[in-house]
């Protein structure tokens, strides 16, 4: 057993004994030559299929800028190589800079010319799928929307026509009839009829089951859900319209 335990020691001095050919940089255990320039928050480290926003810059060894910008890719462990490599190693705020070969930039960039080159890189955002699919469609909506309301949300509003969807505040508007006058405002009060559903389509309230209208006043508190009345102020007098309400604006 003694002399298995030296034997490991050995080994493992050996392999810390790699440099780069790079001064300050490390070699990773493919051979890609990488330096921390900054650690971001180590609780939120990268994933298989995570989406990942790239803060991105390539430049050749004579430091001529050949690409600057932002990308959006799919970490894949089965892609482990390169810059994917480099992704696996990294959490939320991190950023690196790299030695490589452009031809393992492939997955992020095809249009540079096969050459060493530097590679500046930071970790601006990582999300799974579904989030990254709905912040693309809806961006000035709230991170906090749980997944699985995110993918509900989605199905919801495949069927309408992006154009004829408003979003105001996280409340997202589809206008049935436009009304007449100026737009509901503070202090106003209406009169309204509307059945309260659930994303599912269970009902939970009706006015028209009831047959009694509601009445409130427009911003005084505690009167309606305040997703309700957000969207009630984007409407006329008769103006008819579906809004779909976010937990987080609801109950």
């Amino acid at each position: 057993m003694r002399s298995l335990l030296i034997f490991i020691l050995v080994l493992l001095g050996m392999a810390s004994c790699q440099k780069s050919e790079h001064k300050g940089y490390s070699l990773s255990r493919t051979g890609l030559d990488y330096k921390i320039i900054i650690l971001g928050d180590e609780r939120q480290p990268v994933f298989d299929s995570d989406m990942v926003v790239l803060n991105l810059n390539v430049f050749t060894l004579n430091d001529s800028n050949l690409f600057s910008g932002q990308i959006s890719k799919m970490y894949l462990t089965k892609n482990d190589t390169g810059l994917q490599e480099t992704l696996g190693m990294f959490a939320v705020g991190d950023s690196a800079s790299l030695y490589i070969e452009s031809n393992k930039l492939i997955d992020f960039l095809t249009d540079i010319p096969n050459q060493k080159v530097r590679v500046e890189v930071g970790l601006e955002y990582k999300s799974n799928y579904t989030s990254w699919l709905f912040y693309n469609k809806y961006p000035e909506l709230s991170k906090d929307l749980e997944i699985e309301e995110q993918l509900g949300l989605l199905q919801f509003l495949r069927p309408y026509n992006t154009d004829s969807i408003e979003v105001v505040k996280g409340i997202f508007i589809i206008r049935k009839v436009v009304g007449e006058g100026r737009l509901i405002k503070s202090k106003d009060e209406v009169t309204v009829h509307y059945v309260v559903r659930t994303i599912e389509g269970k009902i939970l309230d009706s006015t028209f089951e009831r047959n009694e209208p509601f009445s409130f006043t427009i911003g005084q508190q505690g009167q309606v859900l305040p997703g309700f009345d957000i969207g009630i102020r984007k409407l006329r007098n008769g103006g008819k319209a579906t809004f779909i309400i976010p937990s987080e604006l609801a109950f």
